[in-house]
């Protein structure tokens, strides 16, 4: 499951990928435009550097929002309120009695531990490292195996790990002495630099 997809990409042209709330997200990812990505260096006119992980982060929360209510306000017209979905922001999930913090995540909401679509990491390249990197895709694959979670609440359909400005070679250095579990095909990694496009690939099929 890999592939590059563009702003305006048509939903049915992605044919690996049927899971509505993942090209939701998509497409949230490419309306966080390249201000957030990036920030003109005042000491040298013609640098540019990264912005922090938090300044892109909020700003995806904000484009998935306003995307989700489309996707909740259209499942109300259809009388289907069982199928309506929410995002937050490093909601506390307890794994195997340890609570861990994903940066965002999308679910039935705060009391409802049925739904859980997607749980999202987000990184930049300039602050990755090996352990940085291998801890948040051992926590999403964790979190999308049946039973780690407490309280009987299910696990995640997807885990996504979000690398701004970063190659997928930024990852792959990252993991070249990694030796613990295999890392689920339902953890998606996702590259994107705002320049109208992004890249998505599992684990496996870049090791």
């Amino acid at each position: 499951m890999k592939g590059i997809i563009r702003k305006g990409f048509d939903y049915n042209e992605l044919k690996d990928i049927r899971c509505i709330h993942l090209k939701n997200l998509f497409k949230a990812i490419l309306e966080v435009n390249s201000n957030y990505f990036y920030l003109k260096n005042e000491t040298a006119c013609d640098d540019w550097q990264e912005q922090l992980e938090r300044v892109f982060a909020y700003e995806l929360y904000h484009q998935w929002s306003l995307i989700q209510k489309q996707y909740n306000d259209f499942c109300m017209a259809q009388g289907k309120k069982e199928e309506l979905r929410y995002i937050n922001g490093e909601v506390g999930k307890k794994l195997e009695g340890i609570l861990k913090y994903p940066d965002l995540v999308l679910h039935g909401g705060q009391k409802d531990n049925t739904h859980q679509e997607i749980a999202v990491e987000i990184k930049r390249k300039a602050n990755i490292t090996p352990k940085n990197v291998i801890e948040d895709l051992e926590k999403l694959s964790d979190m999308i195996t049946n039973g780690k979670l407490a309280y009987g609440a299910n696990p995640f359909n997807w885990g996504v790990f979000i690398l701004t400005c970063g190659q997928v070679n930024d990852i792959k250095n990252k993991l070249e002495s990694y030796t613990g579990e295999k890392i689920s095909d339902k953890v998606l990694c996702i590259l994107c630099t705002g320049n109208d496009e992004l890249e998505y690939f599992t684990i496996n099929e870049i090791k």
